[in-house]
């Protein structure tokens, strides 16, 4: 790599080396001078469509939750996050009350979204509070040190 993307690949390999130790930005840095470019190498769905730096980062991304620096979860399973959350830290106030519903392991997921003035009307109101819980949740992880 030349250029930016030198740069970019650098920093990654600082990263890595900032979150797991040397022995990931070993790893980092040999994806970066061949970098992976299947689902199987890269540990997520599409990696044959990203450009090669991304699925470096992709591949720090799944080498970091393998070894348990971070906690992972799908997007359409979000919910579940929030479980693992409450094994560190009590869920902050603000949080609790922003998303009620996916705190609930017996919701009805399969009501939502079917009337688009109260979509609309949750999009906002989620949005209005959301910057405030996520500060929020991140002051309660600072609080017991993670």
């Amino acid at each position: 790599m030349r250029g930016a993307a030198a740069v970019e690949a650098s920093y990654l390999v600082d990263f890595a080396r900032d979150l797991a130790g040397d022995e990931v930005a070993a790893r980092v840095a040999k994806t970066i001078r061949s970098p992976p470019m299947t689902k199987e190498e890269v540990g997520f769905y599409g990696a044959e469509r990203n450009p090669p730096l991304e699925n470096c980062l992709r591949f720090l991304v799944s080498e970091l939750s393998k070894r348990g620096v971070t906690m992972a979860a799908e997007d359409k399973y979000l919910d579940e996050l929030f479980s693992q959350f409450e094994r560190h830290i009590t869920l902050p106030q603000p949080l609790v009350e922003l998303l009620p519903f996916w705190l609930k392991p017996d919701h009805d997921w399969e009501d939502d979204g079917s009337d688009p003035g109260v979509h609309e009307r949750e999009s906002l109101r989620i949005g209005a509070g959301f910057n405030a819980a996520m500060d929020a949740l991140e002051q309660a992880f600072t609080e017991a040190g993670l």
